[in-house]
């Protein structure tokens, strides 16, 4: 059984770990699953010593809960900036096909020259 110590130290190393892996801009997010999951695990049996009666110092808070957290707000807003710029590349993919498929089968299209015959 972990002490909370040692809890608290592995919660900010897996939260820093996670950090520079989003801050990695060709970084792959199914690949922060695995840390989101260990991070969620050691919260959880952090929380579980709590309410078994383990009180949680104030150096202990500002050494790794506080630092973590921070991360943690630093974590969230680039995900959500991720997330943002992901739903603009999926609202152009839905414009382009679009524009395609309202294009298609209508006469010639070469080299560039564009024939603006609508369906």
């Amino acid at each position: 059984m972990s002490s909370l110590s040692s809890l608290c130290e592995r919660l900010l190393e897996t939260t820093l770990e996670l950090e520079a892996l989003v801050n990695q801009p060709d970084s792959d997010a199914e690949l922060w699953g695995a840390l989101l999951e260990e991070r969620e695990g050691i919260m959880s049996e952090i929380s579980r010593m709590l309410s078994a009666g383990e009180a949680l110092s104030p150096a202990l808070r500002e050494q790794y809960v506080a630092k973590a957290d921070e991360a943690n707000r630093r974590i969230f807003s680039q995900m959500t900036a991720r997330k943002d710029a992901l739903y603009e590349q999926m609202i152009q993919l839905q414009r382009a096909k679009q524009v395609r498929r309202q294009y298609a089968n209508l006469g010639p299209n070469g080299y560039g020259a564009f024939f603006d015959k609508r369906k």
